[in-house]
């Protein structure tokens, strides 16, 4: 409609244009001749207008960071490159149709909102549809242009998910804390030195000994819990992945629960806090390690939470509770080990 439109008004100005001409040239007269000239003016005005290029406009976007697949509004400003450029009804597609155009005046800036959704991933630029029409709206040019931006789409957090996983992992937690009968391990013994306390004086090796002696004692590691995402590049789950992230904001002020994934190196990348950024830019490695964390002694008593696949206990003692998302959003074995859990 808008194309049928714009032919009907150029058929007509080209119309009058004509017949513009033929009268002038009829009766020769200086007023149909200005008519004429005046005509011709606009047309090669309206021709002018549209000379510059596109991607001579250039473009100021906001830096944001915002979840994956979700409505996200950009807000910016164009500008032309030089003073005596001039671009009228300069409009940029967005998610919900063309936005209202703008008149690009020399250096005079102009705002400009879009509506888009942007998958997962770290944005250097977009690219934008641009059409810019004459003032008439007898010509139009448009081009898909790249705009310079600064995005981290970070994953979408499952919430209903994470609900559903951290009882399961504060049980975990809480039944290793509990399981702990005597948090200290015998060291060795040393000599008495004043100022100890006097409780881990241990009198049967002081009256062997004949001088006092004491118990060195040094703490047991605490069990801990690994969140593991054990996906590859060729299995790779967007939803575990956001579940994998979720749980990590989720429980950042938690103690002895660790979170790994695989890193392009090789290994297995370990962090306090899985950045948004970081969590944007991830892509997995095409092939991963057998798992085992830096740290060995962390080993002992712990529990393995697995986000993907199942995979062995690397070690004796050592509890696997695998978790998957199926295809309805629920998650898969972790909601059964905390019922499981619950009715022992």
């Amino acid at each position: 409609m808008a194309r049928l439109k714009r032919i009907l008004v150029f058929l007509l100005f080209g119309g009058v244009l004509g017949g513009t001409f033929l009268l002038a040239a009829v009766f020769n007269t200086a007023m149909i001749w200005a008519v004429w000239y005046a005509f011709v003016f606009v047309f090669l005005l309206c021709l002018l207008q549209l000379v510059w290029p596109l991607a001579a406009v250039q473009w100021q976007v906001q830096r944001a960071e915002r979840p994956a697949d979700t409505p996200l509004l950009l807000t910016g400003t164009v500008t032309n490159r030089h003073w005596w450029q001039w671009q009228p009804q300069l409009r940029v597609a967005a998610a919900d149709g063309w936005g209202t155009p703008a008149t690009l005046l020399g250096r005079h800036r102009v705002s400009v909102t879009l509506h888009t959704r942007l998958a997962r991933g770290v944005y250097s630029q977009i690219k934008i549809p641009v059409q810019a029409t004459d003032l008439l709206g007898l010509l139009s040019k448009g081009r898909r242009v790249k705009v310079p931006v600064a995005l981290v789409i970070y994953p979408r957090v499952p919430a209903r998910a994470v609900r559903q996983l951290l009882p399961t992992l504060n049980l975990l937690r809480a039944h290793q804390l509990a399981g702990l009968a005597d948090p200290y391990s015998l060291k060795g013994y040393r000599r008495y030195i004043p100022g100890d306390p006097l409780n881990v004086i241990d009198w049967r090796v002081t009256a062997r000994a004949g001088h006092m002696m004491i118990r060195e004692l040094t703490p047991e590691p605490t069990p801990f819990i690994h969140v593991v995402f054990n996906r590859t590049a060729a299995n790779f789950n967007e939803a575990e992945w956001a579940l994998f992230f979720g749980v990590q904001q989720a429980t950042r002020n938690w103690t002895n629960v660790w979170f790994w994934w695989p890193a392009s190196e090789g290994g297995w990348q370990h962090a306090h806090e899985l950045t948004s950024r970081l969590a944007a830019a991830y892509v997995p490695p095409a092939t991963a390690p057998a798992w085992t964390p830096a740290v060995n002694n962390t080993l002992r008593g712990a529990t393995i939470v697995v986000l993907g696949p199942p995979m062995a206990s690397p070690a004796a003692g050592v509890r696997v509770v695998p978790v998957a998302v199926g295809p309805d959003g629920q998650l898969v074995g972790g909601v059964i080990e905390r019922k499981e859990r619950a009715s022992s």
